[in-house]
């Protein structure tokens, strides 16, 4: 406990809102274990897992936070108990020292990442990570559903690639469908696996069964190489970011509908209420519009971040997810003092734009979300990890 203690206040002391080492920490040993539905349920220093009630860890004494009586934390509306006040979020590390991430999926117990040559998880609130399975190459996207996660797997940058997938409670991983080119994303909805084909510059969108064996059907089709794909209960999306061209195509219809070109879509997330999506050719545009339009509307635009030392050298492009009426969106700046990643919150019809917390010398490399909190995976120049992040 003490050594989980010190490496989750190692990597928050890496952050811009904790500039000095983290301060003492105390832990109350749990009780019993409690069934709950909610915090309420549990006593005083327990909060609501999968597992039941389970103990709070308070970190005291860093840097600008008070812990006040009523356990609320900084700026944050919500008691940080568990983690450590960062800008306008509680934020707490669930894993860090990852090997390569690229990709993260989160589900109601597990937060899974890609890593090199590995498929892997930990508890989404924090703990010990697992490997589910290995193979050789890398994977370069992740996503699942009540049962099973899925992946991209690609033996070197151009192919040959497959989608596969491995059941949660473990076993083996089955190769779904194989593709002579590299398998850029996948995506998932009720009985069907939704796959991009990147081939001689040109990407094919496949369909096949989550079930190995079953014919591979061609479902679209796009210029250049997709960032993603993202799937609604309504339709399937897909985007070239080099064209900054959107595609959609309804599940109950074969007709594919051109929505946008940009000048560069960095990432975007579907939803029954929206689509949105997040551009960037030096400053960083965020755009999103309900499925039923065709046209979209521009929300936002966040001008290039400088430092005291200069101006911006250069940039990387920035995530996204939709809940409901709201985006949550990411913009990294290259500085002359490093990399800064910000974390923000707009909501669809633009009339609300807040800056959450801004992380210096971390980018951002995928962004999920479960119905209480976002999961960033942030890298460094000498580390890489999963930061739990509550939802304001």
């Amino acid at each position: 406990m003490i050594a989980h203690q010190w490496r989750r206040c190692r990597t928050l002391s890496l952050l811009a809102a904790v500039t000095s080492a983290c301060g003492s920490s105390d832990s109350v040993a749990p009780s019993d274990a409690q069934a709950c539905v909610s915090d309420a349920d549990c006593s005083a220093g327990f909060e609501c897992t999968d597992e039941g009630c389970a103990p709070l860890t308070t970190v005291q004494s860093l840097p600008g936070c008070t812990l006040t009586t009523a356990g609320s934390n900084c700026a944050c509306t919500q008691s940080c108990e568990s983690g450590s006040c960062v800008g306008q979020v509680c934020a707490t590390v669930v894993t860090s020292g990852l090997e390569s991430p690229t990709s993260i999926y989160v589900d109601s117990q597990h937060v899974y990442w890609t890593a090199e040559g590995a498929i892997q998880r930990s508890p989404r609130l924090g703990g010990a990570a697992q490997t589910l399975t290995t193979f050789a190459g890398s994977a370069s996207a992740i996503t699942g559903d009540a049962t099973h996660v899925y992946w991209a797997g690609n033996t070197s940058p151009e192919g040959p690639g497959g989608a596969h997938s491995m059941a949660k409670a473990g076993g083996m991983s089955s190769v779904l469908a194989s593709s002579p080119g590299a398998i850029a994303d996948v995506a998932v909805h009720d009985n069907y696996l939704y796959w991009a084909e990147v081939d001689a510059g040109s990407t094919f969108i496949n369909q096949s069964s989550k079930q190995a064996g079953v014919p591979v059907v061609p479902w679209g089709f796009g210029p250049g190489r997709p960032y993603r794909l993202a799937a609604s209960s309504l339709a399937l999306y897909w985007a070239s970011p080099t064209s900054g061209r959107l595609f959609r195509r309804w599940h109950n219809s074969s007709e594919v509908h051109e929505l946008s070109t940009g000048t560069y879509i960095s990432d975007f997330d579907a939803s029954e209420q929206a689509v949105a999506w997040v551009e960037y050719a030096g400053a960083y545009a965020a755009n999103s519009f309900s499925p039923a339009a065709v046209s979209p509307r521009r929300l936002i635009t966040v001008e290039d971040r400088e430092c005291a030392a200069g101006p911006t050298t250069g940039v990387r492009g920035s995530e996204v997810v939709v809940d409901g009426q709201t985006m949550y969106w990411t913009g990294a700046w290259q500085t002359a003092c490093g990399w800064r990643t910000s974390l923000y919150a707009t909501s669809i019809d633009g009339s609300v734009h807040t800056t959450l917390a801004d992380f210096w010398g971390w980018m951002t490399f995928d962004l999920a979300q479960d119905d209480a909190a976002l999961y960033m995976l942030l890298r460094s120049e000498a580390d890489a990890m999963i930061l739990r992040v509550r939802k304001p």
